[in-house]
């Protein structure tokens, strides 16, 4: 996993968060610095010169963070030190964060695919483009099947839920989520 440092007006976001959005982010940096320089779109994106931007969504509401990749760091505050100071963040809780995020990557491939931008797809789902955002940034769609159901319509594509005695091995197109 890739060191991280925060700087101090971030860290003085992060101080100021609920306990559960406390519990997603740590979920999401800890991505990031398993990930490193392979994180890609929708959860992070390149704006050039080295600098990048974790993005993802807490509520309703659009994040962004940048940061870059640097061999030395500076003098700023450990992640590590962070998470340790507010406690651990359940296994429950970790992996209901990671498929909401494994959904958003699913949508975004997805789409991308389908050669759609989100603006396109919002129309065909009749929402608008910010739920798009949402659902690709991993905060859009918990319990919502009818959502679900439009987009796998608007994609050209079928909504499937299952409940298996024995779980299938993974198939493409697909998050598991139980």
């Amino acid at each position: 996993m890739a060191e991280i440092e925060v700087h101090d007006e971030v860290e003085s976001w992060l101080d100021s968060l609920s306990r559960g959005d406390w519990e997603r982010v740590v979920v999401i940096v800890d991505r990031l610095g398993a990930l490193a320089s392979s994180a890609r779109m929708p959860f992070s994106r390149s704006l050039g010169d080295g600098l990048f931007e974790l993005r993802f969504t807490l509520g309703r509401t659009a994040r962004r963070i940048t940061y870059v990749m640097e061999e030395e760091m500076g003098n700023y505050s450990r992640w590590e030190d962070m998470r340790e100071r507010r406690g651990a963040v359940s296994d429950e809780r970790r992996d209901e964060v990671e498929q909401d995020l494994a959904l958003g990557q699913l949508v975004y491939d997805l789409r991308t695919a389908a050669g759609l931008s989100q603006r396109e797809l919002a129309v065909r789902m009749k929402t608008t483009q910010s739920v798009i955002s949402r659902l690709e940034e991993g905060g859009g769609a918990r319990n919502r099947i009818d959502t679900l159901a439009r987009l796998a319509t608007a994609l050209g594509r079928h909504l499937v839920l299952s409940f298996p005695q024995e779980p299938a091995a993974r198939t493409p197109d697909s998050v598991q989520v139980a």
